[in-house]
């Protein structure tokens, strides 16, 4: 939604949101869930029980096509090798990476100019820099709803029609708002769309007594969000019944999946994807993170450009296959990962699995041996008395533990000396010497510009 429709919105008297929200989910559920959306869902359900070879083969099918359209109309593309029938994976490691620079300031050099005037519009959340301009054809869209129906939903339990609850980044309230509602209802999609701008301790109540009101089958939520939720749900006493809980576009730490696992007695599943649409991972029961290969080509490379073994964190490069419209092959993502070893996984699925997310490249600490430090996580597993944490290098090398206590009931903190010493002794068991780090207690931890909370920032790092 532009910027002039968010005002317009906010403009509007609160009790009238909801009905706004309402027509504008019925505008996209016509957009995400028509013909396409149904044709396609029977098919990837069943393609999650697929052999290697024969997903493969779809796989190649598929990239075989992209290219080929991609070699000759697309102008950033004009000129890479066109495919070879009989391998065109092998013909796409020729093809260079996208220039993300390039990409960020000249997005038309990627699109098709078939679907120049009818695309639809998207942007990247802009969490780490400027937001980025992404264009679906009508078909791309319906499959990616189709894909997180299948892969995310109804692998937790859960479908499309099922109540649920977001807790997201979207003004759905504008940010300055002092009471409550921080919260829409979407009656086309059946939602409860909740501000995590607002997620503050004295609207504890408020937020757990409109959840248990509206009934959800499962939230869905930045992870750092859904903490936040489960801290009031053991302050205030009130929970929903749920089936399920579904983490998205944030690391879901182990200290977390726990607290929630606890506190509201139901499954935790972690997602794995991004706007751009070119790959999707889903956590199967067995509790590993599948990439789904009908989506698209997932590399992970290493400095030099070669693919990594097993075990061995890299760089994510996704080639999407379902967007004619704005083909990205070759693209990085940000993230670093690493597979897991070959082996059948109990779910059944065939499908590789990740075995590591460690994060963004710009969210993994630099020591000054060169060492490079990914998830940091495990060192709050233990009870420490907290809301959450924050870990920031500075770019003099010094790193702050930014730290927002859990508070007695008479509102002083639970957070003392004993626990500063016990989190430096773990942290120092990781850095190494040479590391000077510094604990700061904070009252609250800022978000980004798309609400979504950042474990580690490294300033100045690149992305």
């Amino acid at each position: 939604m532009s910027r002039r429709l968010v005002k317009l919105y906010h403009a509007l008297p609160p009790w009238t949101w909801s009905a706004a929200a309402s027509f504008r989910a019925w505008q996209q559920r016509a957009r995400r869930y028509g013909p396409i959306y149904r044709r396609a869902l029977p098919a990837i359900r069943e393609r999650v029980c697929w052999d290697s070879s024969r997903y493969l083969d779809f796989q190649r099918r598929q990239l075989a096509e992209l290219l080929n359209r991609a070699a000759v109309a697309v102008p950033a593309y004009r000129g890479c090798p066109e495919p070879d029938a009989a391998d065109p994976l092998k013909v796409m490691t020729r093809w260079p990476l996208v220039d993300i620079e390039r990409f960020r300031q000249r997005p038309d050099d990627y699109l098709d100019p078939a679907y120049a005037s009818n695309g639809i519009v998207l942007y990247t959340s802009g969490s780490t820099g400027t937001p980025k301009k992404i264009v679906r054809d009508s078909r791309a869209e319906q499959l990616n709803y189709a894909y997180a129906e299948a892969r995310w939903r109804n692998s937790a339990g859960v479908k499309f029609g099922d109540r649920w609850a977001m807790v997201g980044g979207q003004l759905v309230v504008p940010a300055n708002r002092a009471r409550p509602p921080f919260w829409v209802k979407a009656y086309p999609m059946g939602q409860l769309y909740m501000s995590s701008y607002h997620l503050q301790p004295e609207f504890a109540d408020d937020y757990m007594r409109a959840l248990v009101a509206w009934r959800p089958a499962y939230i869905l939520g930045y992870a750092s969000s859904l903490n936040i939720l489960a801290e009031f749900a053991e302050r205030t006493g009130l929970r929903p019944e749920l089936r399920c809980i579904l983490s998205n576009a944030e690391p879901l730490y182990t200290h977390v999946r726990e607290r929630l696992e606890r506190v509201f007695g139901c499954r935790v599943r972690d997602t794995y994807g991004a706007t751009e649409g070119a790959f999707i991972g889903f956590e199967c029961e067995a509790g590993r993170m599948h990439i789904s290969p009908d989506v698209g080509v997932f590399e992970i490379l290493d400095d030099d450009g070669k693919p990594c073994p097993p075990g061995k964190i890299g760089r994510a490069v996704v080639t999407g296959l379902t967007n004619r419209a704005m083909p990205l092959i070759r693209y990085p993502t940000g993230d670093l990962v690493s597979w897991a070893a070959p082996s059948p996984c109990e779910c059944g699925c065939s499908f590789p699995v990740l075995e590591r997310i460690e994060g963004r490249h710009d969210e993994v600490l630099v020591l000054p041996n060169g060492r490079r430090i990914g998830r940091l996580d495990p060192v709050f597993k233990g009870g420490f008395p907290m809301r959450e944490a924050q870990i920031v290098q500075r770019r003099d090398g010094v790193i702050e533990v930014r730290i927002v206590p859990d508070r007695h009931g008479d509102g002083h903190s639970r957070w003392d000396e004993r626990q500063s010493r016990h989190l430096l002794g773990e942290l120092g068991a990781r850095l190494g010497s040479g590391v000077t780090v510094r604990i700061e207690i904070t009252d609250r931890i800022p978000r980004d510009r798309s609400g979504k909370f950042k474990a580690v920032v490294r300033e100045g790092g690149d992305s």
